[in-house]
């Protein structure tokens, strides 16, 4: 969905401030429930406005989501770029590192984020055409930047098609974390890292074996 697309858009500065409110309240309830859970009174009490208000902007709960997605779009980009920032540093970085500082950056962004990325992902399983391109096209290039930091100079990655190989391993690492933190009352299984620092070791030590390791 287009920005200005967004039911009733603000064009005026008190507008946008209660609108930034709205975001705010419904992003702080995320932090400790599930979207499905919370309610329009909820955000209101919470943001401090009437739920008349909210209703104005926003005709159900669903549709706070493009909104809630393309703030958040912003913000993930700041995050990413940190990232990038922070593997770029060092060049002397190994293989094993450069996978921890990734995992460990997914892991920790999802769990900080939990109840938002839980919204905003079965958001857009429904509604695949919601994401403007111009957003894709920008995670994306992030997307590669990481995946080229990740291969370095290749001297340490033994698999025969690193460009293939990393994407994928990058995707398990999506897939992961959307499986243990994101989505984890769907999925209780016995064998699952004790802490997030285990799952973090767990599969950082994987990812690395899948990547570094020579095939026959």
């Amino acid at each position: 969905m287009e920005a200005s697309q967004i039911p009733n858009p603000p064009q005026q500065g008190r507008a946008k401030a209660t609108l930034e409110r709205i975001l705010s309240a419904t992003e702080a309830l995320l932090a400790d429930g599930l979207f499905e859970e919370i309610t329009m009174a909820q955000i209101a009490a919470e943001a401090g406005v009437s739920v008349g208000t909210i209703y104005t902007r926003f005709p159900s709960k669903t549709e706070v989501l493009p909104a809630l997605f393309e703030r958040h779009d912003a913000q993930v980009g700041v995050q990413v770029e940190k990232l990038l920032g922070e593997l770029r540093a060092d060049p002397r970085m190994g293989l094993a590192q450069r996978i921890e500082a990734v995992v460990g950056f997914s892991v920790s962004y999802h769990r900080r984020r939990r109840g938002l990325l839980r919204a905003l992902t079965m958001y857009t399983w429904q509604n695949p055409d919601a994401i403007p391109p111009e957003i894709l096209a920008e995670r994306g290039k992030q997307y590669r930047a990481v995946a080229e930091l990740l291969v370095g100079d290749g001297r340490d990655i033994g698999h025969p098609d690193p460009q293939t190989a990393i994407p994928f391993a990058m995707s398990l690492v999506a897939s992961a974390c959307k499986d243990r933190i994101l989505f984890s009352e769907l999925n209780p299984t016995p064998q699952r890292p004790r802490s997030y620092a285990d799952f973090v070791r767990e599969l950082s030590s994987n990812l690395y074996l899948y990547l570094s390791a020579k095939k026959a």
